[in-house]
């Protein structure tokens, strides 16, 4: 104890200096030390405690420096931690008066006789461990309530960092805000200098006044078209060849729409519609902008690779599940130049570097022989084709209702409502004759509806007497027949066609339009005298008015009965 005592004897003499309160209990230390060093046999118990005093008085030394009193100079102390504070200092002093009295006894215990001594200690008079456990009993409320404060102080000091956190990160989050708006905008700009063709885009206002296809009809189409796009192994490209107009939609022909009938902003116009809808391709399709300011008035094929492929590959780059888009491309027959429909169809084989992006492309058009020239010369595998047939009649026991039946039923009902009358304008035997007239079209069923759509639609005998003329075909324009008639018109007018050839068409057409029994390629080849290699080449031309099966023996046929009757 006297060695303990003697290495923090500079501590001592300090703190008898600093602190009022644990002055009194050092200098009872130091005042008991000429005792115990003239004492030949030391109490055992006393001295033990006297050397616990002098480790917890330098404790309370640490204490009272660096906590007590830099704590209580914080003037942003709270209220309850100020309290706790006190609490603490109280229970200190409190150790100091215990040890000042331990100190007291252990005096008056080394100025007795060793006798005396031995028989106090004997029968424990004294009391040392327990006076001992009373001042390590505040001790230790006093430890508890330290760490209490230390936790309290630390989750300050942690909620102070927070704050200043979600300080920094509020500046960084504008920042970073202002970075994207200012890219965004550099972007945006970039973007609209790509020529956009947006009268054919299936949400313009040109595209939103065409009358929409019909909820409910070609769902066998519908299916096959879902089936090759939920196909993990499905073709890139599907080709649908239409039989006239045979789709539920009725629009009529926009070859004459310069920004709908080339090629020449095209992939522009894919471009920015893919930087629109999907924010990772933005910046890419930007970025390819910004490093060739004239990519918009390039060839397809550099747009192509530039706008589209090479962004695409870099989305496919940076990401692990696969994404897949799909690209319709409706009347690819309306393209005036030939050339341009067979370069954008051998350009969509570029499409087989993308793996994790599927982008698949739905082509729809009539069934143009230049137009099956070009996808034959895509890799085998590449695309596939679905026919969009005719409408078929019922089934004499079927009660189901055809989709033409359908569609007229809707659009009389439709215009009916619009004029405040019987929403069964016509009864079902002229429904009927409609649906047999249209012949399994929608564009015919789509042209009488409006044909029937007039002012004075409300009135029974009007409406009869242009339902007259519907049936009777006496309508000098716009009528339902005459929009069959504009396509058969474009069948001999094919341009690139010799004489000969031309009359090679109209024979083929003559023969089957008199025939009385439909008549296959082989019986057709030999009644002409030609060849029949050369004859199925003709019929490529003819597949928008002519049905040629697959099966060589298989009869040809008609897509509508008016062409018998055409001249």
């Amino acid at each position: 104890i006297i060695k303990t005592v003697t290495t923090f004897k500079d501590v001592i003499s300090a703190a008898i200096s600093g602190e009022p309160h644990a002055a009194l209990a050092w200098a009872g230390v130091v005042v008991i030390l000429p005792f115990l060093e003239n004492t030949l046999q030391q109490d055992e118990d006393a001295a033990n405690g006297l050397e616990k005093i002098v480790y917890l008085l330098l404790r309370y030394r640490q204490l009272q420096d660096e906590v007590l009193v830099p704590e209580f100079q914080d003037s942003s102390q709270s209220e309850s931690a100020r309290q706790l504070l006190i609490d603490i200092r109280s229970k200190v002093i409190n150790v100091y008066v215990q040890i000042y009295s331990y100190e007291i006894r252990l005096v008056m215990q080394c100025t007795k006789s060793k006798a005396r001594r031995i028989v106090r200690n004997a029968v424990g008079a004294d009391g040392w461990k327990e006076m001992w456990e009373s001042i390590e009993s505040v001790s230790k409320q006093i430890d508890d309530e330290i760490q209490s404060r230390l936790n309290i102080r630390t989750l300050e000091i942690w909620q102070k960092i927070n704050d200043s956190m979600k300080q920094t990160g509020d500046i960084k989050g504008l920042q970073q805000a202002t970075l994207a708006s200012v890219q965004d905008g550099n972007q945006t700009s970039l973007l609209t200098q790509l020529p956009c063709a947006v009268n054919p885009m299936f949400d313009s206002a040109e595209m939103g006044a065409e009358e929409s296809c019909l909820r409910g009809t070609q769902l066998s189409v519908l299916n096959d078209i879902q089936d090759w796009l939920e196909d993990p192994a499905g073709e890139r490209a599907e080709s649908m060849p239409e039989m006239l107009s045979s789709g539920p939609g009725s629009s009529s022909s926009k070859a004459i729409d310069a920004t709908r009938n080339s090629t020449k902003t095209f992939f522009s116009t894919i471009a920015r519609r893919l930087a629109q809808e999907f924010p990772d391709l933005r910046v890419h399709i930007a970025d390819a902008v910004k490093n060739n300011l004239e990519i918009g008035s390039k060839g397809p094929q550099q747009q192509l690779q530039d706008l589209i492929i090479r962004p695409l590959l870099m989305l496919n780059e940076g990401i692990f599940m696969q994404v897949q888009l799909v690209i319709a491309i409706d009347a690819l027959d309306e393209c005036i130049e030939e050339r341009e429909v067979g370069d954008l169809v051998n350009m969509l084989a570029a499409l087989e570097k993308l793996h994790h992006v599927r982008l698949q492309i739905l082509i729809t058009s009539r069934p143009d022989n230049h137009i099956f020239r070009s996808f034959e010369k895509l890799p085998p595998g590449f695309y596939r084709s679905l026919v969009l047939e005719k409408i078929q009649p019922p089934a004499q026991q079927d009660d189901a209702m055809d989709d033409i039946t359908r569609y007229l039923s809707y659009a009389l009902a439709k215009i009916a409502n619009e004029r405040d009358i019987s929403p069964e304008p016509l009864d079902k035997d002229d429904i009927e004759r409609l649906r047999e007239k249209a012949d399994g079209l929608f564009i015919y069923a789509a042209t009488a509806c409006r044909f029937l759509d007039t002012d004075d639609f409300e009135d029974d005998e009007a409406r009869r007497e242009i339902l007259g003329q519907i049936f009777d075909d006496d309508m000098e324009t716009d009528g339902p027949q005459q929009k069959v008639d504009e396509i058969y018109l474009k069948v001999p007018s094919f341009p690139r066609l010799t004489k000969s050839s031309k009359a090679f068409i109209q024979q083929i057409l003559g023969f089957i339009a008199v025939f009385f029994e439909p008549v296959c390629v082989p019986s057709l080849a030999e009644l002409l005298c030609r060849d029949k290699k050369k004859l199925e080449e003709r019929l490529r031309q003819l597949h928008s008015v002519i049905h040629v099966p697959q099966e060589e023996k298989a009869p040809l046929s008609l897509v509508h009965l008016s062409l018998a009757t055409f001249s």
